[in-house]
């Protein structure tokens, strides 16, 4: 069974998420920016992941909103749904 989650500085640019598996450190997820490894070990311990959306987090929901395509957006709309996504996660 794992216990609560941390993060380690693991580079120097990357923060890598875990937690000790009969003392041995388990790795879950990587992160290049060590407030996204914070938000990500607050949700793994049980609370929300808070705060707005990193530049990361924010362009990864652009890009995948501008490949779906499905309605001819423009880099502006998908702007402005980027953020009202990130207004319904209440992290805006």
């Amino acid at each position: 069974m794992s216990g609560p989650y941390s993060y380690l500085q693991t580079e120097e640019t990357l923060w890598t998420v875990g937690s000790h598996i009969n003392g041995t450190w388990a790795a879950v997820t990587d992160h290049s920016d060590e407030d996204e490894a914070a938000r990500r070990v607050a949700f793994l311990n049980g609370g929300p992941e808070s705060g707005p959306l990193s530049d990361a987090e924010r362009e990864q929901v652009r890009t995948f909103l501008l490949g779906l395509n499905l309605v001819g957006m423009t880099p502006a709309e998908a702007d402005a749904a980027a953020d009202e996504i990130a207004r319904i996660l209440g992290r805006s």
